[in-house]
C-alpha cells in the first residue's frame, strides 16, 4: 500500500496462499477482478518495464482507432531483435503474436475456453503468453502491431537446453489446440 501512495484505492492486491502460477493468476485477475468486457487489459511481467511516459496514451490511440488487441515491439536486454507479428496465422511457430507489449479487450480473453489455458488439467506454467494471446489474436477482428518500443524485456534467466525443450513442447501443445473463430 505504501508503494501505491495516492493510487492505492485504484489497485487490488491479490495474495494467493500458495503458488498458483502465472496463467492461473492472469485468468483469475481478468475473470474475477475486471467487470467491464470492453476494458483494455495490459500484461506486464514483474521483471520487465514500460518504456517512456506516453505508453498508455500510445496504446489508447490504437483502441480509439478500433483495435481489439495489440502486440508490440520490445526492447530486449539480451539481444537486438524486431519481430513482425503474423496476424493471418497466429498458430505458426514464428507468428510472433506473443511478443510484448500485449494488450486486449477483456471480452476476447473471456471467450477463451478455460481448458485451453491448461494442459492435462493443469494450468500452463511456461509459455503462458502463447496460451492466451494466440486465441485472442485469432478472435480479434482488428489486431494491431505497435512498432514503437514501449516495453523493456529482461529475460529471467538463461535457458538451459532442457528448459528450452520443455518450453517448446508446451508451445507445440498450445498450438495444437483447436483454433478460434473471429468474434463479431
Amino acid at each position: 500500500a505504501t508503494l501505491l501512495g495516492p493510487y492505492g484505492d485504484r489497485f487490488t492486491l491479490v495474495r494467493n496462499e500458495h503458488r498458483r502460477g502465472g496463467m492461473y493468476n492472469t485468468w483469475n485477475a481478468v475473470t474475477h477482478f475486471c467487470a467491464d468486457p470492453e476494458s483494455v487489459i495490459i500484461t506486464l511481467d514483474a521483471d520487465d518495464a514500460l518504456i517512456g511516459e506516453h505508453v498508455l496514451e500510445r496504446v489508447r490511440a490504437e483502441y480509439a482507432d478500433g483495435a481489439e488487441a495489440t502486440v508490440g515491439s520490445m526492447l530486449r536486454l539480451d539481444k537486438e531483435a524486431f519481430y513482425l507479428p503474423n496476424f493471418d496465422n497466429p498458430r505458426w511457430w514464428d507468428s510472433n503474436v506473443w511478443q510484448h507489449l500485449r494488450t486486449f479487450r477483456k471480452r476476447l480473453f473471456d471467450a477463451i475456453n478455460v481448458e485451453d489455458l491448461k494442459i492435462d488439467g493443469e494450468w500452463i506454467d511456461v509459455a503462458t503468453d502463447w496460451a492466451f494471446i494466440v486465441p485472442i489474436i485469432e478472435m480479434a477482428s482488428s489486431p494491431r502491431c505497435i512498432a514503437d518500443p514501449l516495453y523493456l524485456y529482461e529475460p529471467a534467466e538463461p535457458k538451459t537446453e532442457e528448459s528450452r525443450r520443455n518450453r517448446d513442447a508446451v508451445i507445440a501443445r498450445i498450438l495444437d489446440k483447436p483454433p478460434y473463430a473471429k468474434l463479431m
